[in-house]
């Protein structure tokens, strides 16, 4: 029993070895199989690639023959185009030609000599001529000495008159074509201020036509009651909308003015919110206020300051006092503000005597420039 069972024994590994030599020789072939799968997979590309490849070289020379083929055909046929309509017109032209240059052959020379002395000829007298215009110049000079007039003007008037101290003269109170009369007789550069419609005259718009330079003379609230009866004179109880529409009024009226000084109004530029929505409403309007100064409390100044702007006042009222001699003395004290200060703005009234003592004053003010409000630069 013992010999059984080693025998039995050693029989078993010899078919494990059978088995495991059988897997292996599986294994290797399957592996032989796929190498030989994949070289030929490789040489299939590799034909499909140059057969790829020939064919895109034999696509590519064939369209550079074509091109080739196609340009040179272009050149001969063009050339042929082109050489049987010369031919037949150069025969054409020397069959033609023939007996016209055969002619005149011996005579171009000749003629050619001829024209090349005539323009020789020309040049010479051409040069030789200017001596006669040298004459009519000469001529043109001696005519402009005697006449002396045109440069006579220049030298007096502008130069010297830009570097005299400027004086401004506002007369007040103007309602009537007389006073604006009397104003324009006297040749000078005054500027009337002339007055809204109101009792005594509402015919003011129509006056400002025909006129460059004018002003507007504003009522506006003063401290005797007498004063304050004018039409639609501003009062210091007005709102911002009523005196709105004042101003729109006078701007439709004087669509050209742009200066407005004030008529009385102690209380009303003495006032620091009312003269503040006047002042403010009349440069929306497109207005310059000039302070008359009827009161030493105008606030105007302060105001004017506010809003970045010049302050513009009167310097000298001329007849308070309605004597000639007395006017004279004012525009004398109002030449000498300007002296001082480069300008001065006097200001008076459409009286006979004002009018009058301005006429004699010419000796006064023949050392200054008067000029309109709107001329003065501030």
């Amino acid at each position: 029993m013992a010999k059984k069972k080693s025998s039995i024994t050693k029989q078993k590994p010899k078919t494990t070895k059978k088995t495991t030599t059988k897997k292996t020789t599986s294994t290797s072939r399957k592996k032989q199989t796929k190498t030989k799968k994949s070289t030929r997979k490789r040489r299939v590309n590799k034909k499909q690639s140059n057969s790829k490849f020939i064919q895109f070289i034999f696509i590519f020379v064939g369209i550079i023959l074509l091109v080739a083929i196609g340009y040179f055909w272009g050149a001969y046929s063009s050339k042929q185009t082109i050489k049987e309509p010369i031919s037949k017109r150069n025969i054409s032209n020397i069959e033609l030609d023939k007996p016209k240059i055969s002619k005149p052959t011996t005579n171009k020379p000749k003629t050619t000599i001829k024209k090349k002395e005539k323009p020789s000829i020309k040049h010479s007298d051409k040069i030789q001529k200017p001596s006669k215009p040298k004459e009519h110049i000469v001529v043109k000079h001696k005519q402009s000495k005697t006449q002396p007039k045109p440069n006579i003007p220049p030298k007096k008037i502008p130069v010297v008159s830009d570097k005299l101290p400027k004086v401004v003269i506002i007369i007040d109170d103007v309602h009537t074509q007389k006073q604006l009369d009397d104003i324009k007789s006297l040749h000078m550069h005054i500027t009337p201020s002339i007055f809204p419609p109101y009792q005594r005259a509402w015919h003011t718009p129509k006056l400002v036509k025909g006129l460059k330079h004018y002003m507007i003379h504003l009522p506006m609230e003063s401290k005797s009651a007498k004063f304050n009866n004018q039409t639609q004179t501003i009062m210091c109880s007005w709102s911002y909308h009523q005196i709105q529409n004042r101003i729109q009024d006078i701007r439709e009226m004087f669509p050209k003015a742009r200066y407005i000084n004030n008529h009385t109004g102690s209380t009303f530029t003495s006032d620091y919110h009312s003269m503040d929505m006047l002042y403010k409403v009349l440069k929306e309007k497109g207005f310059v206020f000039v302070d008359s100064y009827t009161t030493a409390s105008s606030v105007v100044d302060k105001i004017s300051k506010k809003y970045h702007d010049r302050y513009v006042k009167r310097d000298v009222f001329i007849d308070n006092v309605s004597d000639i001699s007395y006017i004279k003395k004012q525009i004398k004290r109002g030449v000498d503000i300007a002296k001082k200060n480069g300008y001065a703005i006097l200001i008076g009234h459409p009286h006979h005597t004002t009018i009058d003592a301005i006429k004699d004053s010419k000796g006064i003010l023949k050392d200054v420039k008067i000029i309109y409000i709107d001329e003065l630069k501030i």
